[in-house]
């Protein structure tokens, strides 16, 4: 950890000696956490997340923190033959639909790849004239992996709320509406069955209520 705030303070000496601005690369865990020593976060002017899928082009730069300015914003990028390039309505262009050729589309139908299949379950529905219109749903994963959950779900013309890169648009939450609420799997070493379960958490359960509210 002193190595870690050492080297980062003696960049910060040398960006503001030489009035320059210093990007340190890191890489984000499983988790979605930035890998090593938090302090590291804690010491910069800006964390700055750059995310995407492998099987989509697309690409999104986000601020988790930022002494300058707002955190609530994204940029969204695109991956041509000439490197990023940025697109400059997001929202509308994954509102609008897609051409057949896009990236998700690929990803769901593509030919020769592995069978995935997402059991959904409408638990609730929130008609709101102030939100538009809501579903509460239950997704059982029977292959894959979690993210396949947004892909079939913008796919069938329902995209989660909050998922701005599948057309999920702006929600009252300031992420995705996805929660892992149960997960049961063979421990590796032990071989035996092991189950997790997470409550909603708080802002969930706090757009849920709202929608509840304004439904009518």
């Amino acid at each position: 950890v002193s190595q870690v705030r050492e080297s980062a303070n003696a960049l910060m000496q040398i960006a503001k000696k030489e009035q320059i601005t210093v990007f340190l690369i890191g890489h984000v865990t499983k988790e979605g956490m930035v890998a090593g020593p938090r302090v590291l976060e804690h010491m910069v002017d800006t964390v700055l997340y750059f995310e995407g899928d492998r099987s989509l082009s697309y690409r999104i730069l986000r601020a988790v923190k930022n002494r300058f300015g707002a955190t609530n914003e994204v940029g969204v990028f695109e991956m041509t033959g000439n490197g990023l390039k940025e697109v400059p309505n997001p929202s509308d262009y994954m509102l609008s639909g897609r051409p057949d050729q896009a990236s998700i589309r690929r990803a769901v139908m593509k030919e020769g790849g592995k069978d995935a299949y997402s059991e959904v379950i409408v638990l609730e529905r929130y008609p709101s004239q102030r939100y538009g219109d809501h579903t509460l749903v239950e997704v059982i994963l029977h292959t894959g992996r979690t993210h396949q959950i947004r892909v079939h779900l913008s796919h069938i013309g329902h995209p989660i709320a909050g998922d701005e890169l599948y057309g999920g648009g702006i929600f009252l939450m300031r992420r995705q509406a996805l929660h892992a609420y149960y997960i049961e799997f063979d421990h590796p070493m032990t071989k035996e069955r092991v189950s997790f379960e997470a409550d909603i958490p708080d802002d969930m359960k706090e757009a849920i209520e709202e929608l509840k509210n304004s439904a009518g």
